[in-house]
């Protein structure tokens, strides 16, 4: 669901070349923005420019499907390379907790599901499975449950690009009478590939546990107070191990975020994939 200013949308998918967001990422998705009524301290949320007047502003959506940042090796370019680089990490798990933070409506998951049943094949990809994906907002969190995506044409060609052309295998598309948006709904291979729960994402953390887990939050970090930020991150290194990797983004990172994670004790092992360090027994 990407219901968003003409100029962010208009732009071909190119894999290597990938088009930068500028708009604000966070927890959510669409354009689709909660405030906090000053006075009575009900929240609301709008969908255009409307005038909100003295209203705190709490955070925006947007998300598309394949969005850049994900970890490739040295000479990886799209998400297949990212899936082969996650089988390569976890090469030794029998299943693996894929926790996406932040899902907003669902298409970061479809994602990360696509391009693991595209690059292992259904059978190697079932480890992953199932993506337990989470946000904030308890409205975009009932659209991602139903499976059903407001989307674009680059939508589309992203999802033609990572299925040989075959985004139908994936999902059904209609025309919603509107001139640029279409109506995505996720076909039966998709089924059991993802859980969706409304969690925030510092409580969502508590409920970490056992070995690899891969522990997906990106593009929300500039939108946490400094508490809060120092909060995650303690609780990223009490929950995490040498089997676990905590993936970010670039915006993160520029943000100060891969400094903070580093100073805490992981070290980057691929661009914007992080490990806790290994901790070396000294002989006695």
């Amino acid at each position: 669901m990407r219901i968003c200013p003409i100029q962010n949308c208009a732009h071909k998918y190119n894999a290597i070349n990938h088009t930068k967001n500028n708009t604000a990422p966070n927890f959510k998705s669409s354009m689709r923005e909660v405030y906090k009524n000053q006075d009575t301290g009900d929240t609301f949320a709008i969908t255009g420019p409307d005038k909100i007047g003295d209203a705190k502003f709490l955070y925006s959506n947007y998300t598309y499907f394949f969005r850049s940042g994900v970890p490739v090796k040295k000479d990886g370019k799209d998400w297949l390379d990212f899936a082969q680089l996650l089988d390569e990490e976890f090469k030794n798990a029998h299943h693996v907790n894929i926790y996406d933070f932040g899902c907003s409506d669902g298409s970061e998951a479809c994602s990360i599901a696509i391009s693991l049943i595209e690059a292992l094949g259904k059978e190697k990809a079932k480890k992953f499975f199932p993506i337990m994906a989470s946000d904030a907002d308890y409205e975009i969190i009932k659209d991602a449950k139903r499976g059903k995506f407001d989307c674009t044409m680059e939508d589309i060609d992203a999802i033609d690009f990572h299925t040989n052309l075959n985004h139908k295998k994936y999902f059904n598309i209609s025309n919603i009478a509107h001139p640029i948006y279409y109506k995505l709904e996720s076909k039966d291979i998709l089924k059991n590939t993802m859980n969706f729960k409304h969690k925030d994402f510092i409580a969502g953390l508590d409920e970490i546990k056992g070995k690899n887990n891969l522990i997906i939050c990106r593009n929300f970090w500039a939108y946490m107070s400094p508490e809060k930020r120092d909060e995650a991150i303690q609780k990223l290194k009490e929950k995490t191990d040498s089997t676990s990797r905590i993936m970010i983004d670039t915006f993160d990172k520029e943000k100060g975020i891969g400094a903070k994670l580093e100073e805490a004790g992981f070290i980057e092992i691929q661009p914007n994939l992080y490990k806790p360090k290994t901790k070396i027994k000294r002989a006695s």
